[in-house]
C-alpha cells in the first residue's frame, strides 16, 4: 500500500506538473501513515469518551446468546434487512452445520416524492406479501422471522428496540420519535394488518447482524464493517454474562474531528447536504457512497475546466477493471486516478478508525473482520484495507495482532437469522 501510494503521488507530479493547484488538490489532502494515527488516535478518545453514556448515540450495545450447532439442526427462517437504498428478502435455511441463503430478492427504495406518503413498516409488509405469493409453496410452514435495520436503535436484548433517529433524509412518511417507538411491534402490526402469517422476534442493526454472520464460522471474529451508502462498524470486546456476549454498534458515521484531512470538495460536499436539509454524517460522506459520485466529478470538473463528467457506467468499468469499450471513455486515465485516489482514501480512512478499536479494546492475536456491502464486493477493496490494517499497525508498534478478513454479500441477513435461532425467545 506505501508503494501504491508513492507511485501514484509520482504519477500526480509528472503529469500536473504544469498545474500546481491541481497537483496540491491530490497530495495535501492524501493519507500519509501519520496523519492515520492522528485519526485512529483521535476516535480512540472518541470511543473512551462515549462508550458509557453517550449523548451522541453512539457506542450503542446490544446482548444477545450465540451457539454453535450441532448435524441435527434443520431450520428454515425468513431475513429482512431494512436498508437505506434496498429492502432484502430471503429465506436462510441452517441445515447440518451449514447456513444457506435461499431464494434472496431485493426491493429498491425509491427516493419519490410519493414515496413520503408510505409509511416504512406498511411498505416493507406489502413487498413481503408480494415476496410471498410470487414465492409461492417455497415460504409454506416457515412462520419466524429477523429483521436488520440502518437507521440507530437502543436496545437491551435482540428482540426488540427503540428508534433514536431516522434522519431528516428519511424518504418515507415521517414517524413521531417523541414516544419510544419499537420497529418490532411495528412492522409485526403492519404484517397482522395484511393477515401475514408470520411473526418478527429479532431486529439487529446491520454492522451486529454482519458481525454475526462471521462469528458463525470463525470465533475469532472481532467486528463487522459495512461499506456501502454509509458506513458503521459493531466489535465483541469479547466479555460474556449470563451465557450472552455483547456487541457494540460503533455508529462511526458520525464521528468528525480536527485529524480528518478535507479537501474542499468535502466542504462542498457538507454545504449541498445541509442546503438540501439532509443530516450530515462526516464518516459517511468521506467514504461511503452516498455521494461519491458527486465528489468525484467536482474534482474532474476542476482538473479539466469544463461542466463534463464521468459517469456510472465509466465509474463501474474502472471499478471492475474491464477494458470492454475503455478506449471510447474521454480522459480515461485522469478518470482512473481520481477514482483511485477517492478509493484510498477511503480505505486510509477505514482502516484508522480500525485501529482506533483495536487500540480502545486492547485487542492481541487473530482479529477477525467481516466485511459487508457494495464497496467491498467482487473488487479486492478487502484485500487492500488488510494490507493497510497490517502497515498502519507497524508503523504505530501494535504487535501481536494479525487480521484476517472475510466478506459474505448476505452478510446482514445471515446474522440476524443465526440470531434468531440462537434466540428464540426473549431474555427477561
Amino acid at each position: 500500500m506505501k508503494i501504491f501510494l508513492s507511485l501514484f503521488l509520482l504519477y500526480v507530479k509528472k503529469s500536473f506538473l504544469s498545474n500546481p493547484d491541481v497537483k496540491c488538490l491530490f497530495t495535501e489532502s492524501a493519507y500519509t501513515l501519520i496523519d492515520m494515527k492522528k485519526v485512529a488516535e483521535a476516535y480512540c478518545s472518541y470511543l473512551i469518551e462515549n462508550y458509557e453514556d453517550s449523548k451522541e448515540k453512539v457506542c450503542l450495545k446490544t446482548k444477545m446468546k450465540v451457539k454453535n450447532f450441532d448435524e441435527s439442526i434443520n431450520k428454515k427462517v425468513f431475513a429482512i434487512d431494512i436498508g437505506g437504498t434496498y429492502l432484502k428478502i430471503c429465506i436462510v435455511h441452517f441445515i447440518n452445520n451449514e447456513s444457506n441463503v435461499l431464494n434472496y430478492e431485493k426491493f429498491e427504495i425509491k427516493r419519490e416524492l410519493k414515496t413520503k406518503e408510505v409509511d416504512l413498516f406498511e411498505w416493507v409488509a406489502q413487498m413481503l406479501n408480494e415476496y410471498l405469493s410470487d414465492k409461492g409453496e417455497e415460504t409454506t410452514g416457515i412462520k419466524e422471522g429477523a429483521m436488520t435495520f440502518s437507521y440507530p436503535i437502543k436496545q437491551d436484548n435482540c428482540h426488540n428496540g427503540e428508534i433514536l433517529s431516522f434522519g431528516k433524509d428519511f424518504p418515507f412518511r415521517p414517524i413521531d420519535l417523541s414516544e419510544p417507538k419499537d420497529p418490532v411491534k411495528l412492522l409485526n402490526n403492519a404484517l397482522k394488518c395484511l393477515k401475514i402469517d408470520l411473526e418478527i422476534k429479532i431486529i439487529l442493526n446491520d454492522a451486529n447482524a454482519t458481525f454475526l454472520s462471521g462469528y458463525l464460522t470463525d470465533s475469532s471474529t472481532k467486528m463487522g464493517i459495512v461499506l456501502g451508502t454509509g458506513s458503521n462498524c459493531a466489535f465483541y470486546t469479547g466479555d460474556m454474562v449470563n451465557d450472552q456476549i455483547e456487541l457494540i454498534n460503533s455508529e462511526w458515521g458520525k464521528f468528525d474531528n480536527v485529524s480528518f484531512k478535507k479537501s474542499k470538495y468535502d466542504d462542498i460536499i457538507k454545504e449541498t447536504v445541509l442546503s438540501e436539509n439532509a443530516v450530515y454524517q462526516n464518516v459517511d460522506y468521506m467514504i461511503g457512497g452516498v455521494k461519491f459520485i458527486e465528489i468525484i466529478n467536482l474534482m474532474y470538473k476542476d482538473f479539466t475546466n469544463t461542466n463534463k463528467t464521468i459517469s456510472k457506467e465509466e465509474i463501474a468499468q474502472i471499478r471492475n477493471q474491464s477494458d470492454e469499450n475503455n478506449g471510447n471513455i474521454e480522459n480515461l486515465e485522469l478518470k482512473k486516478k481520481i477514482y483511485e485516489y477517492f478509493k484510498s482514501r477511503s480505505i486510509s480512512i477505514l482502516a484508522s478508525l480500525v485501529i482506533g478499536i483495536v487500540e480502545k479494546n486492547n485487542f492481541k492475536g487473530k482479529i477477525g473482520i467481516n466485511l459487508n456491502g457494495s464497496a467491498f464486493n467482487g473488487c479486492g477493496e478487502w484485500k487492500k484495507l488488510k494490507e493497510m490494517l497490517d502497515e498502519l499497525a507497524r508503523s504505530m508498534e501494535i504487535t501481536d495482532v494479525e487480521f484476517s478478513m472475510s466478506f459474505n454479500e448476505h452478510a446482514s441477513l445471515l446474522g440476524c437469522a443465526y440470531a434468531l435461532v440462537c434466540n428464540p425467545k426473549s431474555i427477561d
